[in-house]
């Protein structure tokens, strides 16, 4: 989900150094800019229209409740995160509007993921052996499903869910090549629809 405050506070507490990670959670409240706030999501794919949106509302304050559980257990890491934002808009109303996404992936090839404790983040895979290094790189496969619900007391913003089964080749701890495919179903308006997603990448990290 996609939307913008003014004057906000957050407060976050981050996993320990034991697995599997304890259920992080965040906690956002503000004042919206300009007396209105719109919350709308692109469907994972960067140069695609936003499909969920609810148009401008006229509010005065929204929060963001969230949380997310990460489980690692060998060449397997588990994941899930969810959202759920409450506006108060000026006409007394206040809709909610949630979005979360699970997924598993499972290294293919030897390497290593490790966690980040004080940034409560894994890091990028580690091959045991790079290309660069006469190695095969790290193979990665991941199955991602993902659901938006912007529709509430009166506003129609959509709901959308998408399943994506991805390839990630790393090359290298900050060199990798992903190439996934994606169906997506969306309701809006009293219609769904059916897109289909085929998607290359290619990621560097310095």
């Amino acid at each position: 989900m996609q939307a913008e405050f003014a004057e906000t506070s957050r407060r976050r507490t981050f996993g320990s150094r034991t697995r599997p990670t304890p259920l992080p959670y965040m906690v956002e409240h503000g004042h919206p800019d300009g007396g209105s706030l719109q919350v709308r999501s692109r469907p994972e794919a960067y140069l695609a229209p936003y499909f969920l949106d609810t148009g401008k509302i006229a509010s005065n304050q929204a929060g963001t409740l969230g949380a997310e559980a990460y489980y690692q257990r060998g060449p397997w890491l588990y994941s899930s995160e969810y959202d759920w934002q409450r506006v108060q808009t000026t006409g007394g109303g206040s809709p909610v509007f949630d979005g979360g996404a699970f997924g598993v992936s499972r290294l293919l090839t030897p390497g290593t993921r490790p966690y980040n404790a004080p940034g409560a983040f894994f890091d990028a895979v580690y091959p045991t052996r790079s290309v660069f290094e006469g190695g095969p790189g790290a193979v990665e496969a991941v199955l991602n499903y993902s659901y938006s619900n912007f529709d509430d007391q009166g506003f129609v913003g959509g709901k959308f869910w998408r399943v994506s089964p991805t390839v990630k080749w790393h090359l290298s701890y900050n060199l990798r090549i992903e190439l996934a495919y994606g169906f997506g179903k969306l309701d809006r308006f009293g219609l769904n629809g059916t897109t289909q997603f085929y998607q290359a990448r290619l990621l560097t990290m310095l």
